[in-house]
């Protein structure tokens, strides 16, 4: 196929993210339960993690931003803890480090940096995600031309922002790109919706779940992506 850009979801595409998340939410709550412990008190991290789900609902807006959402979940509870806004600002931002440091220790799949190398060297590669990892802090940015996160943008996947940005900043045609992902509606539906091609990341091998938007290609390993790219 003529495809000049290949553009990639992140997580549960190039690694699992899921203990890292974990390690963050768990970690990111004690060190603030330490610091304030009217917080581990008042909220234990189920309620810390209602508290936040019900934020998300209040605030639509903050939905797909997944690193404002945390920091205003964490400055809200401490409000409610009786700390003034400056200081439960400072504490928010200090736990959200926390959260973030421990959420870039993702499990990178061990054919992810191979299948980056092959790629890059013979297309222009882009990360579209609606998490908030860091190619560079998990040491994989060298491999992309660019990195768009849904919450740099009006809204997430799989809106067509940031799909139609990449191939603004590629400078390519719709029909040009291969957009490759593990989520159907997100990744598959959202990238055929602005006409670029699409490959389902399927580890498990499941049937496809939706009556329409069949990806194109279907990969059940990293390295059977590149015996559709050569």
């Amino acid at each position: 196929m003529s495809i000049r850009l290949v553009t990639f979801d992140l997580d549960h595409t190039l690694w699992d993210p899921d203990q890292a998340l974990l390690r963050g939410e768990t970690e990111s709550h004690a060190w603030l339960a330490q610091q304030v412990p009217a917080f581990g008190a008042q909220f234990p991290p189920a309620t810390f993690i209602e508290l936040r789900l019900a934020l998300r609902e209040q605030f639509p807006a903050l939905k797909h931003r997944v690193s404002e959402i945390r920091r205003v979940a964490f400055r809200h509870a401490l409000q409610q803890c009786g700390l003034a806004d400056a200081a439960a600002g400072e504490l928010a931002e200090q736990a959200f480090a926390v959260f973030w440091q421990c959420r870039q220790q993702v499990d990178v799949f061990d054919d992810t940096e191979a299948l980056l190398t092959q790629l890059s060297a013979r297309y222009t590669l882009g990360a579209l995600s609606n998490g908030n990892a860091s190619l560079q802090a998990i040491g994989l940015a060298g491999h992309f031309r660019f990195h768009f996160a849904g919450e740099d943008f009006a809204a997430a996947k799989p809106a067509p922002d940031m799909f139609l940005a990449a191939l603004h900043e590629a400078g390519v045609a719709a029909h040009e790109a291969l957009h490759i992902g593990d989520h159907p509606v997100d990744d598959i539906q959202g990238a055929q919706a602005v006409g670029m091609k699409t490959l389902w990341v399927n580890f498990a091998g499941k049937p496809w779940p939706l009556p329409s938007a069949t990806p194109d290609y279907i990969a059940t390993s990293l390295p059977q992506i590149l015996d559709y790219l050569s």
